[in-house]
């Protein structure tokens, strides 16, 4: 009876033992699942810079914020439509609720608008960032009759959170600030936030790009499917 009573209570203190590793073996394993999903979240939604192409194309951006003038962008405007060139613009949050008529003056002439996103997302959970993009989805949706396809978040990558996810749940394109320079096959040029240079800017651009044989394209004639990711250097490609 001793003995079996011995056995007993040798046997409860393995099983508890047991048990404590696997608690403890659980919260290391979901720590590191949590901290490598983290990282893989950041690589998969990579915002695109420039696309892998063997076509002689290339897109132009440019950004309307709350400093912009009215005076300077209806320039930009003309000098555009007379070049005929397709421009993204992407517009911040504070310029598209003050300029709804401007936003539709440029999806007038067959442009492409965006949204130029500011805000430091970071603190967002998923939940609370698909609440802000969809938010400013329906906004633009109300506004304009259409959703918009492209965002451009300004701030540095590791200060979108969740942000870069939803975009993509969203079907929305990820779009990095782009580098003003020469065209290339592939490459977003990107004015900048429009002020009293851009236009001189806007025919630098397109006027080295036609010496060079390279044709301007609308943002979604240069694009891959939504669905192909950009690598770590920033290029959208089908692999």
């Amino acid at each position: 009876m001793k003995f079996y009573v011995y056995n007993l209570r040798h046997r409860n203190k393995n099983i508890i033992k047991l048990l404590a590793f696997l608690a403890v073996f659980s919260v290391v394993f979901i720590l590191l699942f949590r901290d490598n999903n983290k990282d893989t979240d950041l690589a998969v939604f990579n915002p695109i810079q420039n696309v892998s192409t063997d076509k002689e194309i290339y897109s132009i951006t440019a950004s309307l914020d709350g400093s912009a003038q009215l005076t300077d962008f209806r320039t930009f405007l003309d000098v555009a439509n007379g070049l005929n060139v397709k421009i993204t613009f992407f517009v911040s949050e504070n310029f598209f609720n003050g300029n709804v008529d401007t936003i539709k003056e440029i999806m007038k002439y067959s442009h492409e608008v965006g949204y130029l996103i500011e805000k430091d997302t970071s603190a967002m959970n998923r939940t609370d960032a698909m609440r802000y993009l969809a938010k400013l989805n329906d906004n633009f949706y109300k506004k304009c009759g259409k959703y918009p396809k492209y965002i451009r978040y300004v701030n540095e990558k590791d200060k979108a959170g969740q942000l870069f996810g939803v975009m993509a749940a969203f079907g929305q394109y990820n779009i990095a600030e782009g580098r003003y320079g020469k065209a290339e096959a592939g490459s977003l040029v990107d004015i900048g936030r429009i002020d009293g240079t851009s236009s001189a800017k806007l025919i630098t651009v397109v006027t080295e790009a036609v010496n060079a044989k390279l044709t301007s394209v609308s943002l979604k004639d240069l694009l891959y499917n939504v669905d192909i990711p950009a690598d770590t250097a920033g290029t959208q490609g089908p692999g």
